[in-house]
């Protein structure tokens, strides 16, 4: 089996959500599980299980004349991937400019700048400072 490609779109990735949560499930499983979520329509989301299919982020097997998929990309390191790549794009992997770019937009409560003091301390004693 070939390594599974990274360019999923959100429509896609919603598709990933439903299987990181419970699967394997059918696609009729699935569409149900979208329509919870947000308004899908039955052939877009089979359009979409095909298109992750091809992209060998999903995989299936059948059962009972049945197909039943499950995701090949694991969660934690589709997020780990993806947050890479945004940091490379964006800030030149620089994670200074990231937390100052954030910091400046968005209100940063007491709560969270405790837990990025900790954090800070949790590195320098990983760090050997």
């Amino acid at each position: 089996m070939s390594k599974p490609k990274q360019n999923i779109s959100k429509a896609e990735l919603e598709i990933l959500k439903v299987l990181w949560d419970t699967a394997p499930l059918s696609a009729d499983q699935i569409v149900e599980e979208l329509q919870k979520r947000q308004t899908s329509h039955p052939s877009t989301v089979k359009t979409l299980i095909h298109r992750l299919l091809n992209k060998n982020a999903i995989s299936y097997k059948e059962k009972n004349r049945k197909y039943f998929y499950t995701s090949r990309i694991k969660k934690d390191k589709f997020y780990r991937d993806e947050s890479n790549s945004f940091l490379r794009n964006f800030f030149g992997g620089q994670m200074v400019p990231f937390i100052s770019f954030f910091s400046e937009e968005h209100d940063i409560s007491a709560e969270e700048l405790s837990e990025l003091k900790s954090l800070i301390e949790r590195l320098e004693q990983k760090n050997g400072k």
